[in-house]
Formats: C-alpha cells, structure tokens, sequence
C-alpha cells in the first residue's frame, strides 16, 4: 500500500456524509500523509474500474467505504469477503491490495459498530461473558442494516429474534439469503416475524416483544426530512417495551435527537443510542483493515459532532 493513503467513499447520493471529518482525525493522530473523499455514483461497476485503476473522476485508491445503494451490490464484485460480509451480503470497506495483482477484499465493519453499542451504550455483555441473554432481540426493517444488525446480534449470543416488517415477502427474502450463506439454522427457527401493517397482532405480541433486551430500528425512518411524526403504531410499541431495554435507532440527527431516540427519552428509557457510535467504531475497524493502526474512538466521536454541529 503507497504510504500516502487515497481513501474514499462510494455511494448515492452522498451529500449528508460525515466520514471525511472522521477519517481525516483518524489520519491526523498518526501523522499518516492521505486524503478521504466522497465518490457520488449510481453507477458501481464505474466507480470500481475508477477506484481500482485511477480515470477522470479519481486517482486509484487503496481502500473505499461502501454505503448504500452499493453496499450489496457490490460483494458479487469482491475477490475475497471476510465471514462477517458473506453473512450479512453486504460490504461497507474495501481494501485493495495491489502487491501481487488486484485484489479487492470486501469487510463489513458495521457488525463491529454494533456490537459497540451493545457493550458500550446498551451496558449487555456477550454470552462468552454472562450464563445467558435474556429475552429477545426486536428488529425494525429487513434490509441490508437490518441484515447486518441479525448477524451482530447472532454474533453477540442472542438466541430469539422478532422482526418488524412491512412486507412478509422482504422479510423471508432476507431470511433465505441468510440460509444460503451459513446462518445457524438454529438460530433461523427462533425469528417471528411481525407485520407493522397488522397492529392489532403487534399489541397482543407485546408480552413477547416488551421482555426485550434490545430494540434496534434498522431502517431509514425518522431520516429524511418529514419524518419526526413516527406511525401511529409506534409509541405504543416504545411505550410496551420494559424501560431496562436498549432503545438503539441506527439513524443519528444533525442536530439534537431523533424522533425515536427523543420519544425513548420522553417514555423513560434508561438506556438510548443513535447512529453515532457505530458510526465512529465501524470507521475505526474500517481505518484498521486499511492502515494496521487502530484510532482513538473519542477522537472519532469528537470530529463527528464538530461536524455535525458546524
């Protein structure tokens, strides 16, 4: 790898990223030479011949974060994927390697960040650590953060798992692919799954759902602008859920709390985490597998809010 580090994300649209502010501190602390840039492309098979050979648009680079819509899409084209990528079928960092010819190795280092904010946030420690997890893991969405969230909380030593969904047909998708690529079949006979549509069943499910240790909301809701009303269906969800469980919504706001982080604080919670962290900890593996350097996580945490803030 050249000992100036071209570092880059790739996705669209691009224009709410933060990670430049955070890579950036992160080669700051070790005096590393190296730029970290932003690639907007719908196109993934242009953005991978530019990254990996240099074009008009970029100079060649040694490592890429992926984010969405190419996080999936983008594993078919992978030399080599790590066990945590092939589970989730999704990649969000690239090395590339150019010592004996082009390799691309495709990582997800969001399976870290989340269990980050498991330990950290959410103060639950794994099953190598305690006799057991109790009670479930509740899921919000079906897609590839959801995907990559199951494999985490797999990972982390749950065993029971509700997922809320808006399509049954998303949902066993999901789960099929997770069949495919070596998820515990175990583990696979422990989900319900739950249509968000069917509110009467949602209400008579919350004996179950309230025990949880975990809610993780693993969709885009309460992102975009527009979103701070929440559906109808979810304050009583929130308000079933027993106050000790981590509210953990993936989604972080520019400014203050999200909807779903301020109505967990407005019902009591204890224990409520943004995207931030695992933002910050999936950098930091990310910079890890390119540099061999492992940053500081306040450094990381400490750039992302001046940028969000600025």
């Amino acid at each position: 790898m050249s000992t100036f580090y071209r570092l880059g994300l790739i996705g669209y649209p691009l224009g709410h990223s933060n990670s430049p502010a955070i890579h950036a501190a992160f080669l700051g602390q070790f005096n590393l030479p190296g730029q970290y840039k932003l690639y907007a492309d719908a196109d993934l098979q242009r953005l991978l011949a530019a990254a990996t050979t240099g074009g008009a648009t970029m100079e060649a680079l040694d490592g890429l974060n992926v984010t969405i819509p190419h996080k999936v899409s983008c594993a078919p084209y992978m030399h080599q994927l790590s066990d945590a990528a092939r589970l989730a079928g999704a990649v969000n960092t690239i090395v590339i390697d150019r010592e004996e010819g082009l390799v691309l190795s495709g990582h997800n280092t969001d399976i870290a960040g989340i269990k980050h904010t498991l330990r950290v946030t959410g103060k639950i420690s794994p099953l190598s650590e305690q006799d057991e997890l109790t009670g479930p893991a509740v899921l919000l969405g079906c897609g590839g953060a959801a995907r990559a969230a199951l494999v985490a909380l797999a990972d982390y030593g749950f065993t029971s798992f509700v997922l809320l969904v808006r399509s049954f047909d998303s949902a066993y998708a999901m789960l099929r692919d997770l069949d495919k690529a070596g998820f515990d079949p175990r583990l696979l006979q422990r989900i319900t799954v739950i249509s968000t549509n069917e509110s009467d069943r949602l209400m008579k499910e919350m004996q179950l759902l309230g025990q949880a240790s975990v809610f993780i909301n693993a969709t885009p809701l309460g992102q975009r602008a527009g979103d701070s009303v929440l559906p109808d269906w979810f304050r009583p969800l929130l308000h079933g859920f027993v106050r000790e469980t981590l509210v953990f919504d993936m989604v972080y706001a520019r400014e203050g709390l999200t909807p779903i982080t301020r109505l967990a604080y407005e019902l009591g919670f204890c224990k409520v985490a943004d995207g931030r962290e695992m933002l910050v900890e999936q950098a930091r593996q990310a910079f890890k597998l390119w540099t061999g350097l492992l940053p500081s996580f306040q450094i990381g945490l400490k750039a992302l809010d001046e940028a969000l803030s600025a």
